[in-house]
């Protein structure tokens, strides 16, 4: 099945390695004297969907309806030589298992020679009709497309095997590893009706695509039922999507209601007219979504469904309940964590939250084990080559730390606190999960970045403080014990931020100490990156 995600595009990649090896005469030379059985690699993309409005010339495509494939999706593939499908490749049924796509057991694919069109469609039929006669894509498959009408039902996993897509495929000239690319690119057969109830969508200034949705309303459709758009963080919003046969002219009315933020519910009703393929249009009910951008700042409040709210407002006892911690620095910290971070964030980090509570060990020391440095290879013999371990005191690492830590000895007692707070204060599938901050992390958590190496300096531990009381949590600069340990070691040591001076131990606030991992009292503050 195939699910439409927000905002990531389609990109695929696909390994045959039963394929012969085959050129196209059109689009890559070579002969027919090519060594057989060359790989292929394919390369799957969707078109997505473009505005139904606006010139041809200059329309704009909207990437929140492209899409992904997902395990136990599958298309259909052909090649056409001279009007006549080439053997072996007569409806070839290609499934998609959640990490690359495979062929039908006992399947082989052929090449005999140039000039081969690569034609592809989905969802997967098992006996369509086609034209082999046909000289482009939309009369080969012709029949199929006209005879296509979306069901009612379009909720959840049904929207999308409603979605017909076809394509051709396109071969590259042999790629330095001995492989060639087959790049099949899909095109939308339907048209798209996008219904916007009212709601508000609040999104950062720095990156539109980091939205959140408040005043979402209850809707009730009748006599069809669409697809509800999620968040990256799986939670419905304000707007649905209904596929329609294109150039739907004098088509069925759609209705039903809705609950207003007053309790009032509401009536709607519409026809959608004259949307052709490929493309969507927008009905707004009521005045649809209002978009309203979001200053990220530090001291903003971030709440455990992946929400900011801004630093001078006064929080509900609802969102003091649902507040995770505080935003205290706004950083990319992608490159420091040695791509561990790059899939979950591919337009980069935008900050770093601060826990509401800390965790304290009591008379327990929280990190055990002597100078893992020697033990980096032998733990973690397949770490990102730019990891050198816990020693470096100048980066934003802690992510890394703590996935190395992790492999070294998870019954650490940070750890084990760790893992009790991810279980306990569930961080949203946006965000990096909560981890041990590294040296230089708790660093600009308790000086800020302008005086991240001016010893003795407190100034962001104060603002982070005051932020903390407006949401029931734990002050950097208050209480018992507000010393801090990172993730950060050297030796058989392990560095310790003081937040409040303890003179009788010679621990100053503002200052970062090497200290004994056997050191008890203190204290671990997690973070995480969103």
């Amino acid at each position: 099945m195939k699910q439409p995600f927000l905002y990531q595009p389609l990109f695929i990649f696909l390994l045959l390695a039963g394929l012969w090896s085959c050129t196209d005469e059109a689009n890559a030379p070579g002969s027919d004297t090519e060594k057989p059985r060359t790989r292929l690699t394919i390369n799957v993309t969707d078109n997505g969907y473009y505005a139904s409005t606006g010139k041809p010339t200059t329309r704009t495509k909207q990437d929140d309806y492209q899409t992904i494939f997902t395990q136990d999706d599958r298309i259909g593939l052909y090649a056409i030589k001279d009007g006549a499908l080439v053997e072996g490749y007569n409806n070839v049924c290609i499934t998609y298992d959640g990490t690359q796509w495979t062929l039908p057991e006992n399947t082989d694919l052929t090449y005999e020679g140039k000039g081969i069109t690569y034609y592809a469609y989905y969802p997967y039929q098992d006996n369509p009709e086609i034209d082999l006669s046909a000289s482009e894509e939309s009369g080969f498959f012709q029949t199929m497309i006209s005879g296509w009408t979306p069901d009612n039902s379009q909720s959840d996993d049904a929207y999308t095997s409603q979605d017909l897509m076809t394509g051709t495929g396109t071969l590259s000239e042999r790629q330095s590893d001995g492989f060639r690319l087959l790049t099949v690119s899909l095109t939308h057969r339907m048209a798209l009706v996008v219904i916007e109830f009212p709601h508000t969508r609040y999104q950062l200034d720095v990156d539109p695509k980091y939205a959140w949705f408040i005043n979402v309303p209850e809707a009730a459709f009748t006599s069809f039922s669409p697809y509800r758009e999620k968040d990256s963080n799986d939670k419905g919003t304000g707007s649905y999507r209904y596929l329609v046969k294109p150039g739907n002219s004098g088509g069925s009315t759609l209705s039903g209601s809705y609950t207003a933020t007053n309790g009032v519910t509401k009536n709607w009703e519409f026809t959608p007219t004259a949307i052709t393929a490929g493309k969507y249009r927008t009905y707004k009910v009521d005045g649809g979504k209002t978009t309203i951008e979001h200053p990220l700042q530090v001291g903003d409040f971030y709440l455990n469904d992946g929400s900011l709210i801004g630093k001078d407002k006064s929080l509900t006892n609802a969102q003091k309940t649902a507040c995770l911690g505080i935003v205290y620095t706004l950083q990319d910290i992608r490159k420091d964590n040695c791509g561990l971070l790059d899939s979950k964030f591919p337009r980069g980090t935008h900050g770093l939250v601060v826990a509401k509570r800390h965790q304290g060990s009591g008379d327990k020391s929280v990190w055990s084990g002597g100078d893992l440095a020697n033990s980096l290879s032998s733990v973690w013999p397949d770490k990102p080559k730019d990891y050198e371990g816990l020693t470096d005191t100048d980066k934003m690492q802690g992510y890394i730390n703590t996935v190395f830590l992790q492999k070294y000895s998870s019954g650490q007692l940070a750890l084990t606190l760790l893992a009790s707070y991810r279980n306990n204060n569930v961080a949203p599938a946006s965000s990096s999960d909560w981890y041990c901050p590294s040296h230089l992390e708790i660093r600009i958590m308790c000086r800020g970045e302008e005086e991240v190496n001016v010893a003795g300096t407190v100034t962001r531990r104060d603002i982070l403080s005051t932020q903390l009381g407006k949401c029931s949590g734990d002050a950097l600069n208050s209480g018992g014990g507000r010393r801090y340990w990172v993730s950060s070691q050297s030796g058989g040591n392990s560095w310790l931020m003081a937040f409040l001076t303890y003179a009788s131990d010679g621990h100053y606030a503002g200052n970062i100490y090497l200290t004994s991992k056997g050191h008890r009292y203190s204290h671990l503050r997690f973070i995480l990156a969103f």
